[in-house]
């Protein structure tokens, strides 16, 4: 899944730039090969001789999986089909595709076509 990072880089000024990435360290490795999508000069005439970064990964907003009205709620994946596995016996291919997507609105999907109110707020 692709995240979005703002990394701050200095070359001979600092500047401030977008880059998509699923990892922070592919961010960095994106920054030093030249693919910044929004950038922006932060400092003039800094004269360093080294590329440095400074890496912030942009908060994620957190979402829960909430079962039956508010009976179960889960902002953990693994936790949430550890737990359904137990209390509805879920188990077989389906299930099994399910929890290797590792996808919460796939987890949900399934809950809901199995009957069970199911939402991700």
């Amino acid at each position: 899944m692709m995240k979005t990072f703002t990394v701050t880089y200095t070359e001979t000024k600092v500047y401030e730039g977008i880059v998509e990435a699923e990892t922070l360290e592919q961010a960095a490795d994106r920054v030093r090969d030249g693919y910044v999508e929004e950038e922006v000069l932060v400092e003039k005439d800094i004269t360093i001789d080294e590329l440095k970064l400074e890496q912030t990964e942009e908060p994620e907003k957190v979402r829960s999986l909430v079962i039956n009205y508010g009976e179960l709620s889960f902002t953990n994946f693994e936790h949430a089909v550890n737990v359904l596995s137990e209390e509805y016996g879920y188990e077989g291919e389906a299930w099994e595709m399910v929890v290797a997507s590792g996808d919460l609105e796939i987890l949900c999907e399934f809950l809901s076509e199995d009957g069970i109110n199911a939402e991700i707020e």
